[in-house]
């Protein structure tokens, strides 16, 4: 078996470096091969269609072959990922030139997508080893500190307006906290890792939509900002919002009492608390409306995508549906189709329903959300519920129908 294999390369090498020896005699034997085979398709269409369709059916076999056996190596991975593991690290010890090959292909045809898996593996790599990473960093500076010992002071010397101005302004900002009776400013050394996981945690917070008693709370806060016991009120307020059954709109209210503890006009105090409530409703609508948007841009952003799946689907049984309606085009005198050009056509004809039903579907959810936060904020008009007045504490709200 290894004698073949020898043997076929050596064959293979061999007219390789015929065909680079002899480029008129390949070129004239491929146009002697093309006007025979364009001859022959000629003199019998039928027989040239019917070793087309047996083409197109064996091309469509290899096709479910290849997706069948990728199903069953995830299958296999999925089931024992160690063992797969393993697999490959002896595949890579024992066959290093075809790793090496594969991932020279992998770069050619995906220049941008293996730049961005290397970078990622490398982080992964300094996270999993940071402090051996910045050992080696250490001594790195170390070194170059031994071998270039003034360079420090050379280049604090060609900076020394700068840093000056530095210290006399951690100098002034020393003083005053001081004076207001702060701490003094820490500074910590924050690693890439750490810094990382930190923006992370603040993009969630800042862009996780807030319910209805979150914004209560951000509302009764901004009522007492101006009180002097604001400390005591927002943390009193919280710990209520977050212990207690009452919905927000029972926060809102007392929070407008309290503001308008001498007030003796109840309808600017249901006023205050629904123009509050209105607030909240448009903030809520407003945050709605940017995902929304947000949510149907990201859709027609993947439109290339749903394109290409539908085309690697279906783009066998749409070849072989464009020949047979190509060849029927012929008998009746026409011009045959451009595979490719009818391919693209058809399959942008069948994708567009599936782009279009995906927006369809994000903008009836967003009906019904919206429903929903209307529903929430509508004031009661039920003449048995309890508090109905607008002139009282009990004003209605979300939460109070």
């Amino acid at each position: 078996m290894v004698a073949s294999d020898d043997a076929k390369a050596r064959a293979r090498e061999q007219a390789a470096a015929w065909r680079k020896a002899h480029p008129e005699l390949v070129a004239k034997y491929r146009q002697r091969f093309i006007e025979s085979r364009r001859a022959k398709r000629n003199a019998d269409p039928e027989a040239a269609r019917a070793e087309d369709r047996r083409l197109l059916a064996r091309r469509r076999a290899r096709e479910i072959r290849r997706l069948k056996h990728n199903e069953h190596s995830r299958l296999v991975r999925s089931r024992d990922p160690e063992a797969a593991r393993q697999r490959s690290r002896r595949f890579r010890e024992e066959h290093p030139e075809k790793v090496r090959e594969y991932q020279r292909r992998y770069r050619e045809r995906h220049p941008e997508r293996a730049k961005a898996n290397q970078a990622a593996g490398a982080q992964r790599y300094r996270d999993r080893n940071a402090e051996v990473v910045r050992e080696r960093q250490r001594a790195l500076a170390a070194a170059h500190r031994r071998k270039h010992p003034d360079a420090y002071r050379e280049w604090y010397e060609r900076n020394l307006e700068e840093q000056r101005a530095r210290g006399r302004e951690a100098s002034r900002l020393r003083s005053r906290l001081k004076k207001a009776g702060l701490p003094p400013r820490t500074i910590r050394r924050i690693y890439a890792e750490e810094r990382r996981a930190n923006d992370a945690a603040a993009d969630k917070y800042f862009t996780t939509p807030r319910s209805v008693e979150e914004l209560a709370v951000i509302a009764t806060e901004s009522v007492h900002s101006r009180a002097l016991e604001l400390p005591q009120a927002v943390r009193s307020l919280r710990r209520e919002l977050l212990d207690g059954p009452l919905p927000a709109a029972e926060y809102l209210q007392r929070s407008v009492d309290r503001d308008e503890h001498g007030a003796e006009d109840g309808a600017f105090r249901s006023k205050r608390y629904l123009d509050a409530l209105h607030r909240m409703k448009k903030r809520e609508l407003t945050t709605l409306q940017i995902q929304h948007e947000q949510e149907l841009q990201n859709i027609r952003d993947q439109r290339p995508q749903i394109y290409e799946q539908h085309y690697l689907r279906r783009r066998a049984q749409l070849r072989d549906e464009i020949r047979m309606d190509s060849a029927a085009r012929v008998l009746r005198g026409l011009e045959p189709y451009d595979i490719d050009a009818e391919m693209r056509k058809r399959v942008a004809e069948e994708a567009e329903p599936i782009v279009n039903a995906r927006l369809t579907d994000a903008k009836e959810q967003t009906l019904h959300r919206v429903d929903e936060i209307l529903d929430r904020y509508r004031p009661n008009v039920d003449p048995a519920a309890p508090h109905q007045g607008l002139s009282g504490p009990g004003a209605s709200g979300p939460g109070l129908a």
